[in-house]
């Protein structure tokens, strides 16, 4: 299987004969007049179109003793710093370069690690403590200022079982978490921690989820992953269910469980569920950019990029260590310039991607 030759400030090839050297010589011609390949998928069908790539980085988070811990999510924040969780405990803060600037510790991490996190609009960032069933509030020193929720197993307005992203309204100041654990579901609070609202369940159905995951806002919108059933689900802001991300029927027009068995495949290499709906390969975190969404499959090890209206524009990555190599993917964000970066956990680093 062949593959388009990216640029990378960390990597050098080096022993390559000259045989190959030709070759990719010449893939790398063809490329850039405009000849596009596309993949053969284990069953015959086409697969979808690689993106093109005009540069790779790699980022290595900071060692903890003997050890480096494993990056798990990121967060795009004010003049495009980016904030990383990682299984350490740890909250790391770079610049939109990639130049480490502050670390702190979350107050313990015995029983897991945080999932998600938010910069909210007065400066303060909150993180979801996935494990301990609480938001926790810090300061821009990295204090803890407030801690936020506590845990239920029945559903609780304002508790959790295991809250897993956060994302705030910048323009009304609202809070939205995703939840998962049985209380599968988004509660919507005001910027003072008052509740709302909570809109989602746990199903398999429309509007439904298996393990919420990321999440964000796009004009009267909440767009929110939906892990297990590998599904991208669109809300309103009044906790309304809309559509999910490629549906090509509507709701009554098709008489069904509910259950995420594949109807098709289509030659975007994308499975469809019975409204249509793209069928993703565990989908752990969302990202919004200028002309689609970008969706993290962790048990595919790629990103795909999808327009707002369903079509399939593209995927990075597959399954591996190399460079354009993901193992487990858990976080994605893309910053005003346009970068992509990608919390690469099990490979244990950031990977910044700059498309063409």
């Amino acid at each position: 299987m062949r593959k388009r030759q990216i640029k990378s400030t960390s990597e050098s090839i080096r022993g390559w004969s000259a045989v190959v050297w030709l070759c990719c010589a010449v893939l790398g011609v063809l490329i850039m007049v405009g000849c596009v390949e596309k993949q053969e998928s284990g069953d015959g069908r086409e697969d979808i179109l690689e993106l093109d790539i005009a540069e790779v980085r790699r980022w290595v988070v900071p060692a903890e003793g003997s050890g480096v811990p494993a990056p798990r999510s990121i967060t795009i924040g004010p003049d495009d710093q980016v904030l990383v969780l990682d299984n350490g405990g740890r909250v790391l803060v770079y610049s939109k370069d990639g130049t480490f600037l502050k670390r702190w510790d979350m107050p313990t991490n015995e029983d897991g690690n945080p999932e998600g996190a938010c910069w909210l609009r007065d400066g303060r960032i909150v993180v979801a403590d996935t494990h301990y069933y609480r938001l926790v509030v810090f300061n821009e020193h990295g204090d803890v200022v407030e801690m936020r929720g506590e845990k239920s197993e029945s559903g609780e307005a304002g508790k959790y079982i295991f809250p897993v992203d956060i994302v705030q309204d910048k323009e009304d100041g609202r809070v939205y978490v995703a939840e998962y654990g049985g209380n599968d579901r988004v509660q919507v609070f005001e910027e003072d921690g008052s509740y709302v609202m909570s809109f989602g369940k746990m199903g398999t159905g429309p509007g439904e989820f298996q393990r919420c995951a990321g999440m964000f806002l796009r004009g009267d919108e909440v767009w929110v992953a939906d892990a297990v059933n590998g599904r991208v689900h669109i809300f309103g802001k009044d906790g309304g269910f809309r559509r999910m991300l490629g549906q090509e029927k509507k709701i009554d027009d098709i008489s069904s469980n509910g259950e995420i068995d594949v109807i098709a495949g289509s030659d975007d290499g994308l499975r469809r569920g019975p409204w249509g709906e793209l069928i993703f390969n565990y989908p752990y975190d969302i990202a919004e950019g200028d002309d689609g969404v970008y969706v993290l499959e962790w048990g595919g090890g790629r990103f795909v990029k999808v327009g707002f209206d369903g079509e399939v524009k593209g995927y990075y990555g597959e399954p591996g260590s190399k460079l354009g190599e993901f193992r487990t993917p858990w976080g994605i964000g893309v910053d005003s310039r346009g970068k992509l970066r990608v919390a690469d956990t099990e490979n244990r680093r950031i990977v910044e991607v700059v498309l063409e």
